[in-house]
């Protein structure tokens, strides 16, 4: 079982957090409290901002011959 928090706008539930399952399968949706959407959506931003950018900087490298033509494709090329 999975929970995830969200906001419910009159129409539909926005979800807060990402979801890693397929699509297509069933969900239980509680109402939990009266809480403002302002509230949620601030309490959300605080959490967003708090992640330090940058973390990955110098991890990933992309090589020089990223953009060349790959050899599986050369009969298509000519």
């Amino acid at each position: 079982m999975l929970s995830i928090k969200g906001i419910y706008d009159g129409k539909r539930v926005i979800p807060l957090e990402t979801i890693h399952k397929k699509p297509n399968v069933k969900v239980i949706i509680t109402f939990l409290e009266e809480e403002s959407i302002s509230n949620v959506f601030n309490n959300y931003a605080k959490e967003i901002s708090a992640r330090k950018a940058g973390t990955l900087q110098g991890k990933i490298h992309i090589k020089d011959t990223f953009d060349e033509p790959l050899d599986d494709f050369k009969d298509y090329m000519e």
